[in-house]
């Protein structure tokens, strides 16, 4: 069979009990439920605000929205590409589902209610990261093995900026505490300080080689961590782009 026509199951286990057992109370990991779908579960599922809705993305080219309690489908949106490796997010209000896809190397948002399409940016290469909302829920960050990181209007899908790398961009981009700055790691060995008012590079940092790993940020912003294919974790400075220290794994 082909890449698509592999069955997965999104999996939901019981991991909590309550302090008063009854009858219909299930016991701690055991499965409440099992929704499968025609291609394989790459990426993270997210669960609604209000907890009602489980949205998950297939290699079958399909966003899903299935009741959390049930597994059964409130709806599903074509994405006319498979959902690789890109995990939904929810705009603050829980109104919009945000997703990428690769073969059509597209972001979607999606009217996380009844599964319309409310707009759909374009972009190259067969691979499209997670995408990262801003504090404020006005922009959405998204990369690509197009060497890109977009900034892209979270309200009407028009492009704010991009940012061209040297290399593909596998991992997801992480942003600031603030808000202020995008980290994005390339496959040219270095990872960006974007700001994100004017798409312009504050720094970058060069490490040995290259990796999946995406960049993650102290609490308070200060420094910014990052695994390599180098064998070593660094961390770094988001001030100055320095190396304060690496850990090397051998």
């Amino acid at each position: 069979s082909g890449e698509f026509n592999t069955k997965m199951s999104l999996v939901i286990i019981t991991v909590v009990t309550f302090s008063r057992p009854s009858a219909l109370q299930h016991r701690p990991g055991t499965m409440r439920w099992k929704f499968s779908t025609a291609g394989e579960i790459q990426s993270s599922p997210t669960l609604a605000h209000d907890g009602t809705m489980v949205y998950v993305g297939s290699n079958d080219c399909n966003l899903y929205a299935l009741d959390a309690n049930s597994g059964q489908v409130r709806w599903n949106f074509s994405t006319s590409g498979p959902v690789r490796w890109s995990s939904p997010v929810l705009s603050p209000d829980g109104t919009a589902v945000y997703v990428g896809s690769g073969g059509n190397s597209s972001l979607y948002a999606v009217d996380a209610t009844v599964g319309k399409l409310i707009w759909r940016f374009a972009m190259q290469g067969s691979r499209v990261t997670s995408p990262v909302l801003s504090p404020d829920g006005s922009t959405l960050y998204v990369a690509s093995i197009d060497s890109c990181l977009y900034a892209v209007d979270a309200a009407s899908g028009k492009l704010r900026w991009n940012f061209t790398t040297g290399g593909a961009i596998w991992a997801w981009p992480a942003l600031s505490p603030d808000g202020g700055t995008v980290y994005a790691a390339s496959n040219d060995h270095n990872l960006y300080a974007v700001d994100v008012e004017s798409g312009k590079p504050k720094w970058s940092f060069f490490r040995a080689n290259s990796g999946w790993s995406p960049p993650a940020l102290s609490p308070g912003g200060g420094i910014v961590y990052l695994g390599s294919a180098d064998h070593n974790l660094y961390a770094i400075d988001t001030a100055t782009g320095v190396k304060r220290w690496s850990f090397g794994t051998g």
